[in-house]
């Protein structure tokens, strides 16, 4: 492992051009349960069957109130702090030649980057707090954000979000009136369905990249399926840091397996990197 890591230290000090795709397995620290891989994966539940559009227009109050405000926009991803992975790669994008595409919608790499997100960071499944138009042919719906709303402000009578029983009376869009939804790339949509999740930018970022890093993701959404079809036609180095050394199928191209948990590994990484410049 440590070998390992000494290679990926010195492609990024030689000014390798390197893509970090951050999955839910970096946030884990920070107490945010995972997509797969444990008893409290939050896909173990009903994701995969609540998450799409489809289902929140068939019943958007119901949709906010039994899905969206338990799994998701709740006291325990909006209260999570960064953990020692997020800040080390926070270090790692501000001095080197390096950026981040993460799946994770909590917000957390925002709170390590600060203004440095334009030009560092794509979030390609959304963030909380951010919210869209239903309605196709509003511009909140497609093209712009809706930054404004605070959900709280909902709260049916005697709910409250601070005591995590928030239930709400779904807000409407300021501009139309249609039903809002939050700002995230559900299993029924693609990634060009709003501009907030920057797809073409991830692409370019990817395609011209040296090398991809993968840093606690299962493999199994739209983003690494992309990278992976880059790494395999372009000859792409490509690292993984998770806990365990996953197969992909049909994959032959040579992964160099970083074991153990993010939060430990990603430090160790940025003070190799601190000792190579300091010689």
């Amino acid at each position: 492992v440590v070998d390992r890591m000494w290679s990926l230290a010195e492609l990024l000090a030689s000014g390798a051009r390197t893509v970090f795709v951050t999955g839910a397995g970096l946030s884990v620290a920070s107490g945010i349960a995972p997509y797969r891989g444990s008893k409290n994966a939050v896909w173990s539940s009903f994701v995969t069957e609540w998450g799409t559009r489809r289902k929140f227009l068939d019943d958007p109050e119901e949709w906010w109130n039994s899905f969206w405000l338990r799994t998701h926009e709740s006291p325990t991803f909006l209260h999570a702090t960064p953990n020692d992975g997020h800040w080390a790669l926070a270090r790692i994008t501000r001095r080197l030649n390096a950026k981040i595409v993460t799946q994770n919608v909590d917000r957390l790499h925002l709170k390590t980057l600060g203004g440095a997100t334009d030009a560092t960071l794509t979030e390609v499944h959304g963030r909380l707090g951010c919210y869209r138009c239903t309605l196709d042919t509003c511009p909140f719906s497609h093209a712009l954000p809706i930054n404004n709303l605070h959900i709280g402000d909902y709260a049916v009578e005697g709910t409250r979000w601070e005591d995590g029983n928030l239930r709400v009376t779904p807000p409407l869009c300021s501009a139309c009136g249609s039903p809002v939804m939050p700002l995230a790339l559900f299993f029924d949509e693609r990634y060009h369905s709003h501009s907030f999740f920057q797809w073409d930018r991830t692409l370019h970022w990817l395609r011209d990249a040296d090398v991809i890093v993968f840093v606690g993701t299962s493999f199994s959404v739209g983003v690494t399926v992309e990278a992976f079809q880059f790494i395999v036609k372009m000859g792409k180095q490509v690292f993984n840091f998770n806990l365990w050394d996953e197969k992909l199928p049909g994959i032959t191209v040579n992964i160099q397996h970083i074991l153990g948990r993010a939060e430990k590994t990603l430090p160790l990484l940025n003070r190799m990197l601190s000792f190579m410049s300091a010689r």
